[in-house]
């Protein structure tokens, strides 16, 4: 373990959850486009003291909480904030790692991104900005190899979470892949999976572009059904939860797992994971 290192920590806890999640067949590469199935892997990995250590093992413990809208969000963070509960949020990242609101200039209605675009969809913490960042309210981080910290208003990384699609087509991965046996390696792991894909609740199903159930021995690239708009994932101590939040939401102490540990992306774009 690595306990006398914090970063050293928080990088063991975080491979030893992306692990659990590939063994179990809710995640081919370390992404992952359902918050149930990772709030279950992030469980798993805290039970285990190998992971998190002899005297942090089932001291923790991740729910997922919904919202809908911007200020049920910053409800949650304030709870959150509170409580000391992390919170793991899915966005649309964009371009440069940036949240978009994904608002349609003429018609003000928040869009959903195309389920080809799905690749951009990070996780990221998020936690309210520190008092002298006037212009900020919400401070995101994620990474992995690379972490950013950055600064948004709650609305605007609320809209990034709610133009999330409900499929995820993992050709639109593919094509930003300039390597054919890293290709390859990624559909021969895609059609392990699709042997041992979770039932519901996690809803992990591979469709194809008819929307029937994808043969792996295609050669498309399947689509895969997503659970992350309105989603967060709130990690904190084992207790009795507060009133008040729309699912149980944990307080947690300064010394939470994966408190600092990098948020990974819903799929490798080569730079951040």
């Amino acid at each position: 373990m690595y306990e006398a290192d914090t970063m050293d920590y928080a990088v063991a806890i975080a491979k030893g959850i992306e692990d659990i999640a590939i063994n179990d067949g809710l995640s081919t590469i370390g992404e992952m486009f359902d918050a149930d199935a990772l709030t279950d892997a992030i469980n798993k990995a805290l039970s285990r003291k190998e992971i998190v250590g002899q005297s942090k093992a089932n001291k923790y413990h991740a729910v997922t909480a919904t919202f809908s809208s911007d200020s049920q969000l910053k409800e949650i963070l304030q709870r959150a904030s509170q409580k000391r509960v992390r919170v793991l949020l899915p966005y649309w990242a964009g371009d440069g790692c940036q949240p978009e609101t994904c608002i349609n200039p003429e018609t003000r209605i928040i869009e959903k991104c195309k389920p080809e675009d799905m690749f951009c969809a990070h996780w990221c913490g998020i936690k309210f900005a520190e008092s002298s960042q006037t212009e900020a309210t919400v401070q995101l981080y994620e990474g992995n190899q690379s972490a950013t910290s950055t600064y948004f208003d709650i609305s605007s990384l609320a809209n990034s979470n709610f133009c999330l699609s409900d499929q995820m087509y993992w050709k639109g991965y593919f094509d930003i892949l300039t390597d054919n046996n890293e290709i390859l390696s990624i559909t021969k792991a895609l059609r392990s999976r699709a042997s041992k894909l979770k039932k519901p609740p996690f809803k992990q199903i591979f469709i194809d572009e008819s929307e029937q159930q994808w043969n792996p021995s295609s050669s498309i690239p399947p689509i895969e059904i997503a659970n992350l708009r309105n989603k967060v994932i709130l990690i904190g101590k084992n207790a009795d939860p507060p009133q008040g939040v729309s699912t149980a939401t944990p307080p947690a102490v300064e010394d939470t797992p994966a408190a600092s540990a990098p948020a990974q992306q819903t799929a490798s774009t080569g730079g951040t994971e």
